[in-house]
């Protein structure tokens, strides 16, 4: 979560996060991956919606703090790393902000490129939601979940 989330944005986060884990069929499975220039990832494991690991999954998202920048390519890379599931949703507030190895901004087109790639094979839907609807990150969410036979959905 970055810092940019910080006060009013994070906190309707985490509340339309818990409504969504709160309304989860009880045979659905899923985990939570969040992130800023850090990933955590709640459960490396696709969890059952029983009403026992719902509490604790909104646990998790009320610890959530505001901190750091947004590593974008690093969160989605890790949330493909979980095994059996076939969708991902994407919430973010800000710009990629990653570099690569030697110093240089990871592009939005690259992060485009990458994520292509990755789910190629795959061809799981992402779905994204992004606080700023219009200008670059609103095209790069749009383009994302385009891509991804998913779709962006603005958040005010």
């Amino acid at each position: 979560v970055s810092g940019s989330m910080e006060g009013e944005r994070l906190a309707k986060c985490k509340q339309q996060l818990q409504e969504c884990i709160k309304a989860l069929n009880p045979k659905c499975r899923f985990t939570i991956v969040a992130f800023c220039d850090q990933v955590k990832v709640w459960e490396q494991s696709l969890q059952l919606a029983t009403p026992k690991i719902k509490e604790k999954a909104k646990s998790f998202v009320s610890a959530l703090q505001a901190t750091g920048t947004t590593y974008t390519l690093k969160a989605l890379l890790e949330g493909f790393k979980v095994e059996g599931a076939d969708a991902m949703v994407l919430l973010s507030d800000g710009m990629p902000t990653e570099r690569d190895a030697a110093g240089q901004e990871i592009t939005q087109d690259k992060i485009l490129e990458t994520v292509d790639g990755e789910n190629r094979l795959k061809k799981w839907r992402i779905d994204t939601f992004g606080y700023a609807s219009q200008g670059p990150l609103g095209q790069f969410m749009k383009r994302l979940a385009q891509q991804n036979g998913g779709t962006f959905t603005p958040i005010n």
